[in-house]
């Protein structure tokens, strides 16, 4: 007499291994080497249902912790964090070459630029994923990019993609950027030395500016000031910016501000995620 259904899933989840199937159950080779399992008539959901539960069973025993799924948030932040190598590893083809060979558009520049494309794509895909959330618990904030630099340590293309992510939350980009329309046609090439860094008076006015005008949109939310560990220049800005432009804010009698530091884009993208 066949047992019931219950009796085979109970010796399934003891044993491991599935009920014997009915004398009126064979198997066949298929063409593609797979072996096909025929039925009687109404086994068949039986079957698949015994198998599948059989390579649970078996699967968790064999692995130490329990099979991963990931969430969006984390499948997002892999691909940026991939596509951000990428293009680390193809702009070193291009590093050492000279202006004239960039300005000719080289293939490997080329390839450059399309893996800093991906990279902000990626990054856009991570801050979609995250933007409602943020919205809702930083609401009655603005978040401010002020001091990161064009690649972080690792040579991967930091800025283009914090300020795409950022539209998307609804931040601002005040850092220093050498394609901004101000560097390009506003300061003059003879003070954008090495001897002169007028640079630093760009990026001090760009700051200085950009957070006074919000402030008029914006007179009671808190202001909070987004810095990335970078070279010699941000850290130069990351010391005027507690000891001079905070303090210059403060003696017009606004100290709703803060500066919020990060090591790498790794530890920005875990506190965005933060619930």
């Amino acid at each position: 007499m066949r047992k019931s259904r219950s009796e085979d899933e109970a010796q399934l989840f003891i044993t491991g291994k599935p009920a014997p199937f009915p004398e009126a159950s064979r198997t066949e080779a298929s063409p593609g080497g797979m072996m096909l399992i025929a039925a009687p008539p109404g086994g068949m959901m039986l079957i698949v249902a015994a198998c599948c539960l059989a390579w649970r069973c078996r699967s968790q025993r064999e692995l130490s912790e329990p099979l991963y799924v990931p969430v969006p948030e984390r499948t997002e932040l892999i691909l940026l964090h991939k596509a951000l190598d990428d293009a680390a590893k193809s702009r070193m083809t291009v590093k050492a070459r000279t202006e004239q060979e960039l300005q000719m558009k080289s293939s490997r520049y080329q390839l450059y630029k399309q893996d800093e494309l991906a990279a902000k794509q990626a990054a856009d895909a991570f801050a979609c994923q995250c933007r409602t959330t943020w919205l809702q618990h930083h609401k009655g904030k603005q978040f401010f990019l002020v001091s990161f630099p064009e690649f972080d340590l690792k040579n991967r293309p930091i800025l283009a993609v914090m300020i795409s992510m950022m539209e998307i939350l609804q931040g601002q980009s005040l850092a220093g950027d050498a394609k901004d329309t101000f560097h390009q046609e506003v300061m003059r090439k003879e003070v954008l030395t090495a001897e002169k860094k007028g640079w630093r008076d760009a990026w001090h006015g760009k700051v200085e500016s950009g957070l006074k005008t919000t402030r008029r949109l914006k007179p009671t939310d808190r202001f909070v000031l987004l810095t990335l560990k970078g070279g010699p220049e941000t850290d130069w800005e990351q010391h005027v910016l507690p000891q001079h432009i905070l303090p210059s804010f403060k003696k017009r009698g606004d100290e709703n501000m803060e500066i919020l530091h990060f090591q790498t884009i790794e530890d920005f993208c875990t506190y965005v995620q933060k619930k």
